[in-house]
């Protein structure tokens, strides 16, 4: 059980999940900006439009948001693929670099009531790496 479904078991619809990966550049823009071999690195994500979504969800103004999901399957981002209510109490903000010590990265903190990091060692993430 992922720690959304265990959190909304406890309190049915009150977690849910935003992506960072749902910012990835696409790969057209990517391979134009000679980075398609670096996908996945922290230079390859539209962080402005990160940090814009992710302030609109703090702010918690709109009965809704649409917010992007990478498909794994695809290898793109899927625009508008999960909508955030406003009732949601715990927006779970999931990605690689979302604690990066260096800006822009680091102008995301201020919107985290709790952080969680998660260490693997090197080997896990490069097996999980090559099975994707």
């Amino acid at each position: 059980m992922d720690l959304r479904a265990r959190i909304n078991s406890y309190e049915l619809n009150s977690a849910d999940i935003f992506q960072m990966d749902g910012f990835h550049y696409d790969d057209i823009v990517l391979n134009n900006l000679g980075l398609l071999s670096k996908k996945g690195s922290p230079n390859t994500f539209d962080i402005p439009g990160f940090t814009f979504m992710l302030k609109r969800l703090f702010e918690n103004r709109e009965k809704s948001i649409a917010v992007p999901v990478f498909d794994r399957e695809l290898e793109v981002s899927r625009n508008g693929s999960n909508i955030i209510e406003a009732s949601v109490r715990h927006l779970i903000v999931e990605g690689n670099y979302l604690m990066l010590k260096e800006k822009p990265w680091s102008d995301l903190l201020k919107f985290y009531d709790t952080t969680i990091f998660i260490n693997f060692s090197p080997n896990i993430i490069r097996e999980r790496l090559e099975h994707r």
